[in-house]
């Protein structure tokens, strides 16, 4: 993925997910650095910092709104706002992991079996 392509889905996953409630602290931390970084890179180029908030316009506008202006400040060539959005992906898909990924339900299941290779012969009765 391209640095540019990298910071918009970053900016994009933790507006949606790191200012709910339920986010973790490492989502919402992660998310107000890349923030901050992105605004300073932004003012730094004379752009408009106003472009990191999503609107009413459809999400493929702001999208490509939001990587023009960050191609048009140089942010894709800024290390510590790669390194953001990075941060800002890891801990969007480790809190997303935590949750539902590995997350099991067995109140009503039977003969249930983990792990690889196993064999079980079951004989459920009526």
């Amino acid at each position: 993925m391209d640095p540019v392509s990298l910071i918009v889905a970053a900016v994009a996953a933790g507006a949606a997910t790191g200012t709910t409630a339920v986010a973790g602290a490492a989502i919402q931390d992660a998310y107000e650095g890349l923030r901050r970084a992105l605004q300073r890179r932004l003012s730094k180029a004379g752009a408009d910092a106003t472009v990191l908030e999503a609107s009413a316009i459809e999400q493929d506008e702001w999208e490509r709104r939001l990587s023009q202006a960050l191609t048009s400040a140089g942010a894709h060539a800024d290390p510590a706002v790669v390194d953001a959005a990075r941060r800002v992906m890891l801990a969007v898909t480790s809190e997303g992991a935590d949750r539902s990924a590995y997350t099991v339900d067995l109140r009503h299941a039977k003969g249930v079996q983990f792990g690889d290779h196993g064999i079980q012969h079951n004989t459920f009765l009526s």
